[in-house]
């Protein structure tokens, strides 16, 4: 399976669609975030790290603090598997996020007690 290295390491371990890595497009890992994904491994990490989700009519958004001050901002449809959006903002700029980006995100950020979780903004 092409993908990136957390989605190759776990590979399948549900019933249901395949996974589709966020960073492969037309079955070539490119490592720049793809929106048209399934369960991809490292996004769900990602999504794992979020303390605070804003919610509005079934839409979800997240921002994570990223690396060098810069920030991440996920986007995704109620609690299913594919991340509509995901981007780097630097200086007002929003880029797709690449694999490396949210990569050194993943490692370096603690992954939050349930007592950290501030409440779901409306």
């Amino acid at each position: 399976m092409a993908g990136c290295k957390a989605c190759r390491e776990r590979g399948k371990d549900w019933q249901g669609d395949d996974p589709k890595c966020a960073f492969v497009k037309d079955g070539i890992f490119t490592g720049v975030f793809n929106p048209d994904n399934w369960n991809c491994a490292t996004i769900k990490k990602l999504r794992d790290l979020c303390v605070s989700v804003c919610w509005n009519e079934d839409q979800n958004a997240a921002l994570l603090p990223g690396v060098e001050s810069q920030h991440i901002l996920l986007t995704w449809y109620k609690r299913r598997g594919r991340t509509e959006g995901a981007f780097m903002l630097n200086d007002g700029v929003a880029m797709p996020l690449l694999i490396t980006e949210a990569e050194q995100v993943i490692s370096t950020t603690p992954t939050p007690k349930e007592d950290d979780c501030a409440p779901e903004c409306w």
